[in-house]
């Protein structure tokens, strides 16, 4: 084996050895040390869809099932989604479309409704969905329907996540499935309802696709759906 090849696979090994690292580090709820081993990576040429898929997602996917298991609360969940965000932030600006491997991934748009400044559900819901390789656009906080419906045209989304902690912001939710309904988009999209304001029986009459009652479940769910559609 030349040298060349040798130092080759051993910056290969390391590379391997940070990525556990960094997997570990979201776990385990370090933010710092998760900015620190995200630059590194960088650094050594590491690809941002690696750092991501065998770092980052591994990590928050953990936090996920401890959550699941009792083991973490809501506290953990939220904090691991910050976690998470922050590596994914260092990466964002070095990320490029020809890294996707080709597979066509399902768009899903984000966002707390008007007059409503909540966002720690909907900020997990983005880490786990885009965990789980989904194309996630976050409209922010306080959007209002006239912004949801931009947005799905302009990104031509076919998952639209809602949510509201208020209860008096769920007339928000209802203006917007009339402003789809009115501009003939609505059958082209698959409505996600959440937050605390919201409930099932709400869902239901809303005309949504979609509730869960935590950001865990909203994710499989989503996913499901996105299943089906394909298959279909």
């Amino acid at each position: 084996m030349s040298l060349l090849r040798a130092i080759s696979l051993r910056e290969l090994d390391l590379s391997e050895e940070e990525l556990i690292r960094l997997s570990k580090a979201v776990a385990e709820l370090d933010q710092d040390l998760v900015e620190k081993i995200t630059r590194e990576l960088l650094e050594k040429k590491v690809t941002p869809s690696v750092i991501i898929e065998k770092g980052l997602v591994k990590g928050i996917r953990e936090i996920g099932s401890k959550y699941e298991s009792g083991d973490f609360f809501i506290t953990e969940l939220m904090y691991g989604a910050n976690v998470f965000n922050a590596g994914y932030k260092i990466l964002e600006p070095h990320m490029k479309k020809t890294e996707d491997s080709g597979e066509q991934r399902t768009t899903v748009i984000l966002g707390t409704v008007a007059g409503d400044i909540h966002s720690i559900g909907k900020d997990i819901v983005k880490a786990m969905l885009i965990a789980e390789g989904f194309n996630v656009h976050d409209l922010g906080v306080d959007v209002s329907a006239d912004a949801f419906v931009a947005a799905i045209k302009d990104l031509k989304a076919g998952i639209v996540g809602v949510s509201t902690l208020l209860t008096s912001c769920l007339a928000c939710q209802q203006e917007l499935m009339n402003k789809l309904q009115g501009d003939g988009l609505r059958e082209n999209v698959k409505i996600f309802v959440g937050g605390a304001a919201t409930t099932e029986s709400w869902a239901k009459e809303l005309g949504a696709d979609g509730w869960a009652p935590t950001a865990v479940e909203g994710v499989r769910r989503i996913a499901a759906v996105t299943l089906e559609v394909r298959k279909s």
